[in-house]
C-alpha cells in the first residue's frame, strides 16, 4: 500500500505490541520510524535480500525517503541557457555548478549543465554532467580543458530505444576541433561490457590568442582516457553487476585526486551518473571502514546535484553491486597467470576442500531472482527437453516462428546467451 502511494507514512511497530482496537493513540505512541543506518559489509547480502522481498518493499521505503532539494538554479533558468539543457527538469544547482571562463564578456558563456560532487570523504572530486548535445559539445571540451580533467566516465550509449541519449563527441580516426580544443584519437580497446579510449587534446591558436600565454597554445598537449560502459539502459540498472564491477575495477586503477576531477556523464547526468559515483565511493568506504552508508551518501549527493540516483532500480543496484563485490571480489585472472592460478585453486584448504570447490560453491550464493521456465515445462513441450532439469528460461529462450494450429511450434530448448561484446550464441539440446 505504501509503495503504491495509498499510505503516506510507513510506521514500523513493535512486534510484541497488541494495541487496543479503539486506541490509535497507543499505536502512535509505540510506533517508530525506520531509520537507515550504515550496513556492515558482512551483512550486505542478507540486508539486500531482506530489502528485496515483496517487490522491493523496504528498498521502496528507503528510496522514497531520500531527500529532494530545491536549491537555486538561476543560471539554468535563464532563457539564453535553455538550449544548453537536454531536459527541462534537470538543472544545475547554483552553489555547486561548474563555471566556465567567460568568452567575449558573454554572461551566458560560463554556463554548462554540470555540478561538482564529492566522493568518499572528499578524496575524489567528480564533475557530474549531462551528455553533450550539438549545442554543448564545444562547451563540454572547454570544461575538460579548463578543469584539468584527464578521466572521462561515460555510462550511456549514444542511441537507446531509437532515442539519441548523447552525441558522439569524440573523433574516431583523425583529429577534430571542437571550438578551440583539438581532440586527437590514439587508441581504442573493446571489452565485453565497456570500451577504453585514449585521446590527446590541445588548445588551438587563433589570431585573438597572440597575447595569451604560450604554454596554453604551444606544446601543452594533455592525455585523456575515456571509460565507456555500454551495458546500461536509461532509468534502469544493469541486468547483472559482474560487468559493471569489472568496469569499476578498471576505473579504480587510475590514481584520481581532487586536483584533477573525474568527469562523469550519462544522458541527463543524474541517474546512472549518480549510481556510478555512489558505487565507487561506497567501495572506498567498504575498504576503509568495513561498512557502507548508501542512504547517507546518496542523500548528500542530492545536495550537490538534483535527482542523483534517479530510480528505484538504480538504488537497488547499488546495494546489489556492493553485496556481490563483498561475496565474490575480483575473479579476473591474467592470461599469462592462468596455469599457475589453476594449480593454486587445486590445493586443499583448511576445511578439506579445494579452492576450486570453494569457488564453485559460490555460484549457488547468487542474489539473482529465481527465473521462470514456464513455457519450457508446458505439457506439449516436455518431449522437446532431453532432461527435465535442463530447460530454457522464459526471458531469453529462442522463439521460433509460429505455425497455425501448433501451439508448441515456437519452442526449442535453446537460449540466447550473451558473451564477449554484443554477440550472442545459441545453446540447445542435441538430437
Amino acid at each position: 500500500l505504501f509503495s503504491r502511494g495509498w499510505l503516506k507514512t510507513l510506521l514500523c511497530v513493535e512486534t510484541n505490541f497488541v494495541p487496543d482496537r479503539n486506541s490509535f493513540a497507543d499505536l502512535q505512541r509505540v510506533a517508530k520510524r525506520r531509520d537507515f543506518q550504515p550496513t556492515a559489509v558482512e551483512d550486505l547480502p542478507n540486508e539486500y535480500l531482506l530489502r528485496h522481498r515483496d517487490s522491493n518493499f523496504l528498498f521502496t521505503v528507503e528510496f522514497e525517503s531520500l531527500p529532494n532539494y530545491n536549491f537555486d538554479t538561476t543560471a539554468s533558468d535563464k532563457l539564453e541557457n535553455a538550449p544548453k539543457n537536454r531536459y527541462n527538469d534537470i538543472k544545475a544547482f547554483d552553489i555547486t555548478r561548474v563555471k566556465l571562463e567567460r568568452v567575449d564578456d558573454d554572461s551566458s558563456s560560463d554556463y554548462i549543465n554540470a555540478n561538482y560532487v564529492q566522493g568518499y570523504k572528499g578524496r575524489k572530486l567528480f564533475i557530474a554532467a549531462q551528455g553533450p548535445t550539438l549545442d554543448t559539445v564545444n562547451d563540454f571540451w572547454r570544461l575538460v580543458w579548463e578543469q584539468n580533467v584527464n578521466v572521462i566516465v561515460m555510462v550511456t550509449n549514444l542511441q537507446e530505444r531509437y532515442r539519441t541519449m548523447c552525441i558522439k563527441y569524440w573523433p574516431e580516426h583523425s583529429p577534430s576541433v571542437y571550438g578551440r580544443i583539438e581532440v586527437k584519437p590514439l587508441d581504442c580497446t573493446f571489452y565485453a561490457d565497456y570500451v577504453i579510449r585514449n585521446f590527446t587534446i590541445r588548445r588551438c591558436r587563433t589570431t585573438a590568442d597572440e597575447s595569451e600565454s604560450n604554454n596554453l597554445l604551444n606544446g601543452d598537449c594533455r592525455s585523456i582516457v575515456q571509460y565507456h560502459f555500454t551495458g546500461w539502459q536509461d532509468y534502469r540498472a544493469p541486468e547483472g553487476s559482474y560487468g559493471f564491477l569489472r568496469f569499476m575495477k578498471q576505473f579504480k586503477r587510475i590514481d584520481c585526486t581532487s586536483d584533477c576531477p573525474v568527469l562523469v556523464h550519462c544522458s541527463a547526468g543524474v541517474g546512472r551518473t549518480g549510481t556510478f559515483v555512489a558505487v565507487d565511493s561506497m567501495m572506498d568506504q567498504m575498504a576503509e571502514e568495513g561498512r557502507v552508508d548508501v542512504f547517507g551518501f546518496v542523500s548528500n549527493l542530492r545536495r550537490q546535484r538534483n535527482f542523483m540516483v534517479q530510480s528505484l532500480d538504480q538504488y537497488v543496484f547499488i546495494y546489489k553491486a556492493l553485496a556481490e563485490w563483498y561475496m565474490f571480489g575480483d575473479t579476473d585472472v591474467d592470461a599469462e597467470r592462468a596455469e599457475e592460478y589453476v594449480v593454486e585453486l587445486r590445493q586443499t584448504l583448511n576445511n578439506d576442500s579445494t579452492g576450486l570447490e570453494k569457488q564453485y560453491n559460490l555460484l549457488f550464493r547468487s542474489l539473482e531472482d529465481a527465473l521462470t521456465c514456464n513455457y519450457a515445462k508446458k505439457s506439449f513441450n516436455e518431449q522437446k527437453n532431453r532432461f527435465k532439469t535442463v530447460v530454457a528460461y522464459d526471458r531469453n529462450r529462442v522463439i521460433l516462428a509460429p505455425r497455425l494450429g501448433h501451439e508448441d511450434a515456437t519452442y526449442i530448448n535453446a537460449s540466447l546467451v550473451r558473451v564477449s561484446g554484443r554477440s550472442v550464441i545459441v545453446g540447445g539440446n542435441g538430437n
